[in-house]
């Protein structure tokens, strides 16, 4: 656990949920969403589960993290589609 696992990398973990659960990350959220009309920029699906993707990436660009311009609305489906979705990212 912690420092001594191989894969710690100092803490970071940490940092990065602590800001994905801000009130400044959760109103960037609903400010594309709104900005989107809440519909999938990619296949126009309403409704269901829609997430906010960033277009330049959370880990190389956090200037833009809570740029509204960096995001974009996306159904489930199509943000696992993206090439930075989840672990690809890294």
């Amino acid at each position: 656990m912690g420092s001594k696992n191989p894969f710690w990398r100092g803490g970071v973990s940490e940092q990065n949920h602590r800001l994905r659960n801000s009130v400044e990350y959760k109103l960037w959220r609903g400010k594309v969403f709104k900005r989107d009309n809440y519909t999938c920029q990619e296949c126009g699906a309403r409704g269901g589960r829609i997430e906010a993707d960033h277009l330049k990436s959370w880990k190389h660009h956090p200037e833009f993290r809570f740029d509204v311009s960096n995001g974009k609305t996306l159904c489930k489906k199509c943000h696992e589609q993206t090439p930075h979705y989840g672990w690809r990212g890294r």
